[in-house]
Parts: structure tokens; sequence; C-alpha cells
């Protein structure tokens, strides 16, 4: 098992994540996103649905969304992300 962990105490708030991903894949389709703004900070959980690199390509497709708008509102940013995922599966 390969296990990643991350840590950051450098920002607003302090966070860790673990990963792992199945022994033949080469990526996970888990990732995260904690993108601090002016006003706060977003921390989010994004699950790619799936194995290896299909899972991991949408969740770094909701990931980009994440970040590029994290200051909208969190009911914006499921919109956003639902329009923008559909073609990835």
């Amino acid at each position: 098992m390969q296990t990643t962990r991350i840590a950051d105490r450098s920002a607003l708030v302090d966070w860790a994540v673990a990963s792992w991903k199945y022994p033949d894949q080469t990526e996970s389709g888990d990732h995260h996103v904690v993108p601090p703004f002016a006003d706060g900070v977003l921390v989010g959980a994004v699950d790619g649905l799936g194995h290896g690199t299909p899972a991991a390509l949408a969740a770094r497709a909701a990931v980009a969304i994440l970040e590029a708008h994290r200051t909208d509102p969190v009911v914006d940013l499921v919109e956003r992300c639902h329009a923008a995922l559909g073609a990835t599966r």
C-alpha cells in the first residue's frame, strides 16, 4: 500500500490529507483542494468516482474549477462542477 500524506500549517487552517491508490493503478481519483482567499479558505474533498486515470482526470478537472472559483458560494461551485464534469464520464 502506498500512502501519501500532506500537511500545511502555514495557511489559515491546519489541515492534512492521506491518499491511497489501488496497487495496479498509476494514480488515484481522490484529490483535495485547500485554496485560501482574502476572506477565508475553501476546503474540499474530491472523488473522481472509479479508479485510475479516468477518475484522476475527472478529479483534477473538479480541483481546477474549485481553485479558479474559490470565492463563489458553495452551491455555485457544485453547479459549476456538475456542468463541466458531465463530459468526463
